[in-house]
C-alpha cells in the first residue's frame, strides 16, 4: 500500500526522534545529580558523657 502523505511521515519521525533525544538527556541529567548533591565534611562529631 503506498503512503497518501509521504512527506508528513518524515517531519513527525524527525520530530519523534528529536523528542527521544531530548527524554534522553533529561533522564541522564536526572539521575546523575543525587551523586553530584552529596556534599562531605572535613570533621567528625562524637558525644561523650551523659
Amino acid at each position: 500500500m503506498n503512503n497518501i502523505f509521504p512527506s508528513i511521515n518524515k517531519v513527525l519521525f524527525s520530530y519523534l526522534f528529536k523528542l527521544i533525544k531530548v527524554a534522553f538527556l533529561v533522564v541522564l541529567l536526572i539521575t546523575g545529580r543525587p551523586t553530584s548533591a552529596q556534599k562531605k565534611y572535613d570533621f567528625d562529631v562524637s558525644v561523650s558523657g551523659k
